[in-house]
């Protein structure tokens, strides 16, 4: 690993922690249990298709890689 990786890492850490997706879906503020509901509420809404789609139950308790940017609403649902 080369010496500006660390320093890298920290830049794109403090870039999205500036920028945090999807804030004006929710009044609440971000973190808390009503911002994620909102965010839930609103994501399945648009894409309702995944629930029919994913085995999200049939996933629980097993390793699984999320690879994407956003806020987790998918990956809390394994």
């Amino acid at each position: 690993m080369n010496a500006a990786a660390p320093a890298r890492n920290d830049a794109i850490r403090e870039y999205w922690n500036h920028r945090i997706h999807d804030l004006e879906i929710s009044r609440h503020e971000p973190g808390t249990a009503g911002f994620f509901a909102d965010l839930d509420e609103y994501h399945f809404d648009k894409l309702h298709h995944l629930l029919r789609l994913v085995d999200f139950e049939g996933q629980r308790g097993r390793k699984v890689l999320d690879v994407g940017c956003g806020t987790g609403v998918d990956l809390v649902r394994f």
